[in-house]
């Protein structure tokens, strides 16, 4: 799956890694509180990725957003 080989990623590709962490482990059951603090991240980050990720898909998690 795409979002575990970016939770993967390098250095050069901490943050797009650390997004894809963020919408696996919502995917896994936790909520943004718990989410938030078991990676640890604003559980506001958490949210707005996770809300990225279902309306855009992968390609929400990215800086470079797709003209819709």
């Amino acid at each position: 799956m795409i979002l575990e080989r970016w939770a993967r990623r390098g250095r050069s590709s901490q943050v797009l890694a650390m997004r894809s962490k963020i919408v696996l482990t919502r995917a896994a059951g936790g909520d943004n509180i718990e989410t938030a603090a078991r990676l640890p991240v604003h559980h506001d980050s958490v949210s707005k990725w996770g809300t990225r990720f279902v309306r855009l898909r992968p390609e929400g998690l990215t800086d470079e957003q797709p003209v819709e």
